[in-house]
């Protein structure tokens, strides 16, 4: 946790839990690396994501009730807009959970 909150720090935030609680209130897309990874429960209803993955993928996703996105766009990939998943944690490099 205190390495957490050094990190914190640096980018703006006093602690983690100001820097998590900081990414409830943000409904944009906009881009961000999040050291451990993302809990979908800690996102609100209607945040977008953008999601890619080689070789040239990339996915725009609206949070809905509970752990579900529904698709928005969709370049080079099987998922469609309109098709919905469930994931409860997004982490640079791994799959979805």
């Amino acid at each position: 946790m205190r390495t957490l909150d050094v990190l914190s720090r640096y980018c703006g935030h006093p602690t983690w839990a100001a820097f998590k609680e900081s990414l409830k209130g943000s409904t944009e897309s906009e881009e961000f690396s999040v050291i451990g990874g993302l809990q979908a429960d800690d996102l609100l209803p209607g945040t977008r994501l953008r999601l890619g993955w080689l070789p040239d993928r990339l996915v725009t996703v609206r949070k809905g009730a509970d752990q579900r996105f529904v698709v928005e766009e969709s370049e080079n990939s099987s998922l469609r807009p309109g098709d919905s998943f469930a994931c409860g944690w997004f982490q640079k490099g791994r799959p979805l959970y």
